[in-house]
């Protein structure tokens, strides 16, 4: 039994360069007050050029990081190659606590001159994170620093800031010495700009977290306030990628300028992230990682490249054959660079960050789970398949690759054989790139339901449209199905897309069999042959999913191909990969897999976001996603509009489906996972989240019948 229906969204992020400042005030040093202050109550902050403190060179700092410099005031990039006459950069203002003291104060901002140069002129615009009089204040400034003038910075009282805002700003050289400082805030819509002369000569380029001077009455470095953490992405010096390099970044010293030597490290920027156009700044002496580099998806022919069993059985050689997983071990798969089918002239790159695999547990010795983790990465709490003793099943896996291009897979229990076939891989898109697929996801929509009645365009009238032994099918993914007239997101026609993301499930055949999902060949033929891979192995009378990344063919279709006997099969779409001409739709983050939700009890040796909230007949869970365990925040600059994620039913006490959909819609007509009762069932989900109200950021996760605990496994996320 399934569920079905319709909705979903795609969102096109916008970024600095294409803001239409429609709302834009122009702001004049008249009328306004000093950062941080009321009007009548001045209390005059000013931003300052670069305090230096010693190199890190050679030092304790350096043992832990690759930053280039230091200062009593200032941590972030700067550059100093010369000729800068435009910046932008993107951040969310951070939360600030009384942890540092009372009063504290922090900026974030970008800016042009004043830096590594030692010149004393200084254009910048940002905001002002502050602890005072038992509380966090938050505002929005500009300002401009000359050897003649050192003006205090310049409040934008028509911007109420808020933790958590979206900030993107910009600062751009224009004719005759004026310069335009342009800031928006993305989570209110608010946009201001002001144009000011400028006659600084443009040789650095910085985005900095800075503990400013303040003059109160006297002028002094204040006590930084504790930030917390903030990220600046979306970063550009003269309207391109500034290709940031560890040495370019420096840490700040809590310490007098005069005599910094062995002063503790107070703020820290991490290395640049693998783009070099974005990096994480946190407060204190701990390094964070590096911003996750936002990668595009680039579907391959599939091809085999391991299988544990021996060449005597499977008649073909792989860098695993042979080699079976014992109890509690694991094993590494290299991926990159290990050639796909002969004729195909495919792999996957070295420059790949993470990779789409069909994963098969084969005949185990005992009942189990398989996790799959980048290598080099301790074993998470986490799985990826659960398989019974003695059967097949396979679960498609998106996984961050690890240490030179490997996955590890781990086996908990028996000794059990494994297939690893390669689908596609995710790496950042460039110019010269190949890579194509930004996502755009939708809300789940049952496009093919082959059982009679059930109005899609592949649904049997007056019986079931079987799928027979060795047979394929034609299925046309795009469009809205024969039961709904009309649905808000559906693939397109008008060949943007790429790749489609399907939910395939196999509906009581009559033998044991496998599944293979594969796309018409240019004339818009499916094969004729026996297919070299699978994606869904099940066994007779049973109805098991499996989630499927397949590229389209020429009319937005795929190809189905059942094994043995006769089957019904459905297809929901979840959402769809572009081709290189698409720039409106998503990049996705991989991360090592994190159990963000379990509903079982305290028994199992650890809480999540829903733990003790096991489903029941007709319930519904909403599960936070956004701003839980490190996921980026709903409100933030470059929120998450869907996931990737694992999805378990565990031992429930009757047949019944789980549906994943975004928290703001309503229960669509699809499944994601179909189980029997007292079975433990895995299926990959890619889900949209909820993307307005109090729900934003959500997920709700749907249960038909019986009672019964989930599992959900991120693996990461669309932005």
């Amino acid at each position: 039994m399934t569920h079905a229906g319709v909705r979903g969204r795609a969102r096109q992020l916008a970024a600095i360069a294409g803001l239409s400042l429609i709302a834009a005030l122009a702001l004049q040093a008249a009328g306004t007050v000093p950062v941080g202050a009321a009007a009548g109550s001045p209390v005059p902050y000013r931003s300052h050029p670069l305090i230096p403190g010693p190199s890190p060179s050679g030092s304790a700092e350096s043992t832990i990081r690759e930053l280039g410099w230091s200062a009593s005031n200032w941590s972030g990039y700067d550059l100093t190659a010369g000729g800068y006459r435009a910046i932008t950069g993107c951040w969310t203002v951070p939360s600030v606590t009384a942890a540092g003291g009372d009063p504290t104060h922090s900026s974030a901002w970008i800016g042009i001159d004043g830096g590594l140069n030692g010149d004393d002129y200084l254009i910048q615009t940002g905001t002002e994170q502050d602890w005072s009089g038992g509380s966090a204040q938050y505002s929005a400034w500009w300002e401009i620093l000359t050897p003649s003038e050192e003006n205090p910075a310049t409040t934008i009282p028509s911007m109420t800031i808020h933790a958590g805002d979206a900030m993107c700003a910009s600062i751009t050289k224009g004719t005759g010495g004026n310069w335009t400082i342009a800031l928006h805030d993305t989570s209110t819509g608010t946009h201001v700009s002001t144009v000011q002369a400028f006659a600084g000569p443009g040789e650095s380029a910085e985005w900095i977290l800075e503990r400013p001077v303040v003059c109160d009455p006297t002028c002094a470095l204040s006590t930084l306030a504790d930030y917390g953490q903030t990220t600046f992405e979306t970063l550009s010096v003269n309207g391109a990628n500034p290709e940031l390099v560890a040495a370019e970044g420096g840490l700040m010293l809590d310490c007098d300028p005069s005599s910094c030597t062995g002063a503790p490290v107070i703020s820290t920027p991490s290395n640049p992230d693998a783009a070099g156009n974005g990096f994480t700044v946190a407060y204190g002496p701990n390094q964070p990682p590096a911003p996750l580099a936002p990668t595009a998806y680039a579907p391959l022919q599939p091809y085999r490249i391991c299988d544990t069993r021996s060449v005597a059985i499977t008649g073909y050689s792989t860098e695993c054959s042979g080699s079976p997983l014992g109890q509690g071990q694991s094993m590494n798969v290299q991926v990159t660079g290990v050639d796909g089918p002969a004729g195909a002239s495919q792999s996957v790159p070295s420059d790949a960050q993470s990779v789409v695999l069909n994963v098969t547990a084969i005949f185990g010795t005992a009942g189990t789970f398989l996790t799959v983790f980048p290598a080099g990465d301790a074993v998470p709490t986490a799985s990826n398949l659960n398989v019974n003793a003695g059967t097949n099943q396979a679960n498609l896996v998106v996984v961050a690759l690890g240490t030179g291009g490997q996955v590890s897979i781990y086996n908990s229990q028996g000794s059990i054989n494994v297939a690893v076939d390669v689908q596609g891989y995710f790496a950042a898109p460039t110019v010269t790139s190949s890579v194509p697929g930004l996502f755009h996801p939708i809300s789940p929509l049952r496009i093919c339901d082959t059982r009679k009645g059930t109005e899609t365009k592949c649904s049997g009238t007056s019986s079931d449209n079987l799928l027979g032994a060795n047979q394929w099918t034609r299925v046309v993914v795009s469009g809205c199905p024969t039961g709904i007239p009309s649905c808000t997101a559906s693939v397109p026609t008008d060949g943007t897309a790429e790749a489609v993301a399907l939910n395939l499930t196999a509906v009581f055949g009559s033998a044991g069999t496998f599944l293979s999902v594969v796309p018409p060949n240019s004339s818009d033929q499916c094969p004729t042959g026996y297919p070299a891979f699978s994606n869904l192995n099940v066994n007779a009378g049973y109805n098991l999913p499996n989630r499927v990344i397949v590229p389209l063919g020429p009319t937005q279709d795929v190809c189905v191909y059942n094994s043995q006997g006769s089957i019904n099969f459905i297809l929901d779409v979840n959402g769809w990969f572009g081709n290189g001409a698409d720039t409106q739709g998503a990049s996705y983050y991989a991360i090592s897999p994190l159990r963000l939700c379990d509903t079982r009890g305290a028994g199992i040796g650890y809480t999540t976001e829903c733990s003790g909230e096991s489903l029941g007949t007709d319930d519904t869970l909403t599960i936070p996603v956004a701003g839980v365990d490190g996921l980026p925040a709903s409100g933030g600059s470059s929120p998450p509009v869907a996931v990737i994620a694992n999805v378990t039913a565990v031992f429930g006490t009757a047949f019944t489906f789980f549906t994943l959909y975004p928290s703001d819609v309503s229960l669509p007509n699809a499944s994601d996972l179909n189980v029997g009762s007292g079975q433990n069932t895995p299926n990959l989900s890619i889900v949209e989240l909820a993307t307005t109200g109090a729900s934003a950021g959500d997920l709700d996760l749907f249960n038909d019948q019986g009672s019964i605990n989930a599992i959900v496994d991120v693996e990461g996320w669309f932005a």
